[in-house]
């Protein structure tokens, strides 16, 4: 895999752990700045399947394609449980109750065992010397 597809593969899966960071942090904000926190879901959406299409379009094979696939795939079905949470407040039908808090846990714990699995694997190929 060539360097430059490793680092961006790597700037985006720590654009999700920063947007993950805030996302968790936006939810203590002010109502009345609750769009920012819309916003940030959005942006982590968006890096999520950019995330999952690097990977399944370069070269990425073995234990770092799961482990990123892993994280891409848990960044989004977070952000569509998030967005039924919204609907669900907003009056709209959506999954019932007990769906909605498996879809929110499980792909937290996911997404923290990918990202963090991620890291570690990355700084085993930045570590590995090239013959």
């Amino acid at each position: 895999m060539p360097i430059t597809a490793i680092r961006r593969v790597k700037r985006i899966v720590y654009g999700l752990i920063v947007l993950y960071i805030l996302l968790e942090l936006s939810s203590f904000a002010p109502p009345n700045l609750a769009i920012l926190g819309y916003f940030i879901l959005l942006l982590y959406f968006i890096l999520g399947v950019t995330l999952i299409a690097l990977t399944l379009k370069s070269e990425v094979e073995g234990r770092l394609k799961v482990v990123l696939l892993l994280t891409g795939c848990s960044s989004l079905v977070f952000s569509v449980s998030i967005l039924n949470g919204f609907l669900a407040v907003s009056g709209f039908y959506t999954f019932p109750e007990v769906l909605y808090f498996i879809t929110v846990l499980v792909p937290l714990t996911l997404f923290l065992i990918g990202a963090i699995g991620s890291i570690v694997l990355f700084r085993k190929l930045t570590l590995q010397p090239a013959y």
